[in-house]
């Protein structure tokens, strides 16, 4: 078979899917027994009994624990932290798994904490620690989060192997931040060399968003390649075995350095799979080695699958290796082979990451076919010198200060992008239209046809998805979300004006204002409390362009023309034609 592991990651992604639509569980006997018996059938028989186990593996793995809502003040947790923390600039958040608690009901439970501090990078905190702490404790229902108290957390055991990976980012980073001296290239470095985009302005997101160059921020294949050729071009002196050797030891440990996000998984997986495949002698299969990632991924963490990271990252490098024979061009100008090379990733990744672009965030940016190439000609050089500088410590003067001109001049290209104006909003497709495209374009791409036929196909196929995808609006529309107190609102007129009330659900309205390509924003929000990206603000009580919105302890009355409401805190849309 040509990729084996794509049936089994089909059918555990399916297991995952069917639990989240039906709620059916059951236990891991089953599966196993299926599993086992699969092994005593050989040919079809075998195969399909294996199908089954896996189908129901996914059905057991999606599985997660009802909790009852509830708050509490002064909680005492101890726990062992079980993600790669995510730091902000006053905040860090991770996940622990609950080993002792006043709260019995509680023990065994991953939890989420939200640590407040002035210095994210100051505090000892990192994967497999140990901690104990009081604080309050809040539950939804869904899941747990624990708010720890400032002064009453107490790391009890550090991490064994992992502190000392934590003990170099936290140096590197403190020595990147002293030797760089400047805000923004400090943040564009947490971003693209130790993982942290948490850092960066919102500006200079939303510049990064609309020039089509976000993808660049995030570590994925592009970075461990040029890790890999570093390594290489530093310990060729070794021989090729020793370089492979050290490469695999790096790339070992560079997901936990940069935050073990799912991109980076992938492709630091990848990477030690070709390694691994040099040291051996064996020959490998690119397409298997993505989908057994992708089967491993989700067998960790199920519910990765709904995540756009996921499902950008692999369907990207997916779109990228069934296109490899018009993107590999050998020509007589190597420079323009390089050129032409870049080009073609860039415009293949665009065409097969657009439709789930457009899914989640109603939004894209075509200019990143071009962008994209431009930014790698300062991108390279930049993610170069950044790996030597972690190696050398940032001792080294003249390197950093290349890094950083880099730096810069990766901003500039952003920016130049951005001023063209070109990102898209405004856009709502079904799963059913993003599969058929994918299929489609996949079918176009593989097909043995007219070269010119085939480009004109693909034309047709985005500008036909584009006009189906696109968001009508009759009447008015009131997303709601359940809340603390109060429901998260949006309301949105025929005329594209949004009218926003929120204080937990910013990410989701965010997404559904660019979906509805709103041309007017408004936030009922209290004096003194302002955020980007608004046209104007409303306190709450009074009118704006015919719509009041008044706060209760239990809900929100909202009057707009000649229909008036009370929205409890909960889950609904509401139409009005």
């Amino acid at each position: 078979m040509y990729a084996p592991f794509i049936l089994p990651f089909i059918f555990l992604v399916a297991g995952v899917i069917f639990h989240k639509f039906t709620g059916i569980t059951l236990s891991i006997f089953l599966p196993a027994v299926l599993f086992f018996v699969s092994v005593l059938f050989r040919g079809i028989t075998g195969y399909i009994l294996f199908l089954i186990s896996i189908f129901l593996t996914g059905i057991f793995i999606s599985e997660v624990s009802e909790l009852k809502p509830f708050k509490r003040n002064g909680a005492f947790i101890s726990c062992e932290i079980s993600s790669v923390p995510k730091y902000m600039r006053s905040r860090i958040y991770f996940r622990c798994r609950v080993s002792d608690s006043d709260i019995r009901s509680i023990k065994g439970e991953q939890i989420n904490v939200v640590l407040k501090t002035e210095d994210p990078f100051s505090e000892d905190i990192f994967y497999s620690y140990r901690i104990s702490f009081l604080g309050f404790l809040v539950s939804d229902g869904k899941r747990i989060t624990a708010y720890p108290t400032d002064g009453f957390l107490k790391v009890e055991s550090r991490g064994g192997i992992f502190s000392y990976i934590w003990d170099f980012k936290r140096f590197s980073v403190m020595s990147f931040r002293e030797k760089t001296g400047d805000d923004e290239l400090f943040s564009l470095g947490l971003a693209l060399i130790f993982g942290e985009k948490g850092f960066l302005d919102r500006d200079i997101k939303n510049i990064f968003i609309d020039s089509g160059l976000t993808h660049l921020l995030a570590i994925s294949g592009l970075h461990i390649a040029v890790i890999v050729s570093i390594l290489f071009f530093i310990f060729s002196f070794l021989g090729k075995r020793a370089v492979y050797t050290v490469s695999a030891f790096v790339l070992s440990i560079y997901p936990l350095f940069t935050g073990l996000h799912i991109p980076v998984l992938r492709a630091s997986i990848m990477g030690l799979m070709y390694i691994l495949s040099k040291l051996r002698y064996i020959e490998i299969n690119s397409m298997n080695i993505l989908f057994f990632v992708a089967f491993i991924v989700v067998l960790i963490s199920p519910y990765s699958i709904f995540s756009p990271s996921f499902q950008l990252s692999f369907i990207a490098v997916f779109g990228i290796l069934i296109s490899l024979r018009y993107i590999v061009f050998e020509g007589k100008n190597r420079y323009w082979s390089v050129v032409y090379s870049a080009f073609m990733i860039s415009l293949i990744a665009v065409l097969f990451t657009m439709p789930v672009v457009i899914y989640h965030f109603g939004k894209f940016s075509p200019v990143s076919v071009i962008s994209t190439p431009a930014g790698m000609i300062f991108l390279y050089p930049y993610l170069f010198f950044s790996v030597i500088n972690l190696f050398t410590f940032f001792s080294i003067e003249p390197f950093i200060y290349i890094m950083n001109i880099s730096g810069k001049l990766f901003i500039k290209t952003a920016e130049i992008f951005d001023s063209f104006d070109l990102f898209s909003s405004g856009y709502s497709p079904s799963f059913l239209s993003v599969f058929l495209y994918t299929a489609l374009l996949s079918a176009l791409i593989l097909v043995r046809m007219n070269i010119y036929k085939k480009l004109i196909s693909v034309i047709i196929l985005i500008f036909v998805f584009l006009n189906i995808s696109k968001t009508d609006i009759v009447g008015y529309r009131v997303y709601s979300f359940k809340g603390v107190k109060r429901p998260d609102i949006i309301l949105i007129t025929d005329d594209r004006r949004c009218f926003v009330y929120w204080k937990n659900e910013r990410y989701r309205i965010n997404i559904l204002m660019d979906r509805y390509a709103c041309r007017k924003r408004y936030l009922f929000v209290q004096r003194n409390r302002y955020f980007d990206g608004f046209d104007d603000y409303i306190t709450p009580s009074d009118e704006k362009d015919g719509v009041y919105l008044k706060e209760y302890k239990t809900g929100l009355f909202i009057r707009f023309k000649d229909i008036s409401f009370f929205i409890r805190n909960r889950d609904v849309v509401y139409n009005f034609q």
